[in-house]
């Protein structure tokens, strides 16, 4: 589930609520994949039909920035594949639609070696590259480019995430004061802070213990 508004001036548009079904989002021309639900509560079903035979990999949630949700794809099971795009739908116009992923991604890269998140309000992509090192890159504020903002060696990182390097790390924040990640991986239970210092390569223990799921927060649809 999604939660999330567009940041267009939209009445009566404010998307509440995405569910999925048959355990991930199957991609038809029947629409049977998703299904939105508004304000006024009726239920409306989402044109898929520009997506083609494009399907949503397994077990992912979607991400949430700008108006928009994202996820990527995988094959006919919602396996990841090396042919991974992103799937993108705009709440604001409701449509659908296919794209590459960003030319810092190998195009051979599989599905589950690719991050996506929000990032302090920004679309953040990032690749776990054979050598274990994870490169990570958000969206400018013009919208228009991309910036390389850190990279990190799992290695170094594995420590606190149960010896784990073969999955991508999530950035949750970056603290304007300390100039520092927070790094998590799923299913672990730690929180590491990366020093974003080009010239330090500390990593420390933020936090050990279950912290539950991060989710951005939109005051918008808090209501009574």
């Amino acid at each position: 589930m999604a939660l999330g508004t567009t940041s267009a001036s939209v009445e009566d548009k404010e998307c509440l609520e995405f569910q999925e079904f048959k355990g991930f989002l199957e991609i038809s021309e029947s629409c049977d994949g998703l299904v939105c639900i508004y304000e006024e509560k009726k239920w409306r079903f989402v044109n898929t039909t520009p997506l083609d035979h494009h399907h949503i990999l397994f077990n992912q949630r979607p991400v949430f920035v700008n108006g928009s949700l994202y996820w990527l794809t995988g094959d006919e099971e919602g396996d990841p594949t090396t042919e991974t795009k992103l799937i993108v739908f705009d709440i604001h116009t409701e449509m659908f639609q296919v794209i590459q992923t960003q030319p810092f991604i190998s195009r051979d890269a599989s599905g589950d070696k690719i991050g996506v998140c929000n990032l302090d309000g920004r679309l953040c992509i990032s690749e776990l590259k054979k050598d274990c090192k994870q490169e990570f890159w958000w969206r400018a504020e013009d919208n228009n480019t991309w910036e390389r903002i850190f990279s990190v060696d799992l290695h170094s990182t594995s420590t606190w995430f149960g010896g784990i390097t073969s999955q991508p790390l999530t950035p949750l924040t970056i603290s304007k004061y300390t100039n520092k990640v927070i790094l998590s991986l799923t299913d672990q239970e730690s929180l590491v802070a990366f020093d974003l210092d080009p010239n330090s390569m500390v990593y420390h223990l933020y936090f050990s213990g279950y912290y539950g799921l991060a989710v951005p927060y939109f005051p918008s649809l808090l209501r009574p």
